[in-house]
C-alpha cells in the first residue's frame, strides 16, 4: 500500500491486464485479509480481533493471550506495528497508533470508497481508526 491498489485502479478502468482492485485491497486489508485466510484456511490462521484504538478502554475487548502485536488494518510496512506484552504497553502505545493512524488510513478510505464492501467487514473496519 499505496502502490499496489493504485495499480489495480489503473490498469481496470483501462483494460490493462492486472488483478482486480478488490482482489488487491482485501489482501492490503489486515482485518478483511485475516477473515478470508479464516474462511479458507482455519486451521492455520491465529486468533484475532480488531478494536479502536480511541476507545480508552478498548484493552479489555481484547480477548487475546499475551503476547500478541496490533497494528492498524489499513497501514503498510508494520508501520504503527507494536509487539503487545502486557495491558500496560498497550496502554503506552495507543496514543501514538492515535496520532498517526490517519496517515495511512485516509488514502486506503478513498480507495475502499471506488468498492462494494463485503458485509463481513463491518463499518468499523471501513474507517481508519481499527486496529488488530
Amino acid at each position: 500500500m499505496p502502490a499496489s491498489p493504485s495499480a489495480a485502479a489503473t490498469g481496470s478502468p483501462n483494460s490493462y491486464r492486472g488483478p482486480l482492485l478488490a482482489a488487491v485491497v482485501a489482501c492490503e486489508h489486515k482485518y478483511w485479509s485475516r477473515l478470508e485466510q479464516a474462511a479458507s484456511i482455519p486451521e492455520v490462521v491465529p486468533d484475532f480481533v480488531s478494536f479502536d484504538p480511541f476507545d480508552d478502554d478498548a484493552v479489555k475487548g481484547v480477548d487475546l493471550g499475551f503476547p500478541f502485536w496490533i497494528k492498524p488494518v489499513k497501514s503498510h510496512s508494520s508501520q504503527l506495528g507494536f509487539k503487545i506484552e502486557s495491558a500496560e504497553d498497550f496502554s503506552a502505545v495507543i496514543p501514538q497508533i492515535r496520532e498517526g493512524i490517519r496517515a495511512a488510513g485516509d488514502p486506503f478510505n478513498e480507495v475502499l470508497s471506488f468498492l462494494d464492501l463485503p458485509e463481513t467487514i463491518s463499518p468499523d473496519s471501513r474507517t481508519p481508526d481499527t486496529v488488530m
